[in-house]
């Protein structure tokens, strides 16, 4: 796996209670880490987020969730973090972006000795979360909000150009299968419909062991964190 990246940690007034914050430099970016550790050792639940109206989310999920160890993670370039235009753009979900995030977790992973990761993602942080959980084998679930889990899709609806030198979720949803999963789309969602949840799934060629669930209370950032240590429980699909 080779060197580790540096970590850091301060407190910070401002972040959620019980949380720490930690900078980890992870390949060219710097991300930073919203950290509840109460037992090292074991497994972490970690959270990936969304952009501007969405940014909230995510954090805000995570404060919901009782798991030992809970963490929100920022995506490279989040939050006004520095990093090349191209990044924000084209290249959001490039190899070089998820390769950042998974030394984040190696870092995180040395830290607090964890042996495996509950990847939880919002919005685009859902793309990222996919991609990165197909590229480990210590990632033991996954689950998506309102999660953009077709980019191609997702830039068809909403009329945007195509993300050259991006990766796509799509393309590894058949990888995943043995991986359990469950995806959340809201019944209100405007932003990222159950048509992007439904392209991974049936990408998956497992129709019948994946699928998309469905909630008719939520938008794409209303009704989520009410209803969110319910859905936890929910059981996992894939496995297949």
């Amino acid at each position: 796996m080779g060197m580790q990246p540096p970590v850091t940690s301060a407190a910070m007034p401002t972040a959620p209670s019980g949380f720490t914050l930690r900078q980890i430099e992870a390949g060219q970016f710097t991300l930073t880490a919203h950290e509840k550790i109460r037992m090292p050792g074991q497994v972490a639940a970690v959270y990936i987020g969304g952009d501007g109206p969405d940014a909230g989310v995510a954090p805000a999920l995570a404060q919901q969730d009782k798991s030992a160890n809970v963490i929100f993670l920022t995506r490279p370039c989040q939050n006004g973090a520095p990093c090349a235009d191209e990044f924000r753009g084209a290249k959001r979900f490039s190899p070089e972006v998820i390769g950042s995030v998974s030394k984040a977790l190696d870092a995180l992973k040395k830290q607090h000795n964890f042996y495996g990761f509950n990847l939880v993602g919002f919005a685009v942080g859902a793309t990222v979360a996919t991609l990165v959980a197909a590229e480990r084998q210590d990632v033991l679930s996954l689950r998506t909000v309102a999660g953009n889990l077709d980019t191609a899709a997702y830039g068809r609806l909403h009329h945007l150009p195509a993300l050259d030198g991006s990766l796509n979720p799509k393309d590894v949803s058949a990888k995943l299968l043995p991986l359990g999963q469950k995806h959340f789309v809201g019944a209100k969602d405007k932003t990222v419909t159950a048509e992007i949840g439904n392209s991974y799934i049936e990408a998956s060629g497992r129709p019948d062991c994946l699928g998309l669930t469905v909630i008719d209370t939520a938008g794409h950032v209303d009704g989520w964190v009410e209803i969110w240590p319910d859905l936890l429980e929910q059981p996992l699909q894939g496995g297949c």
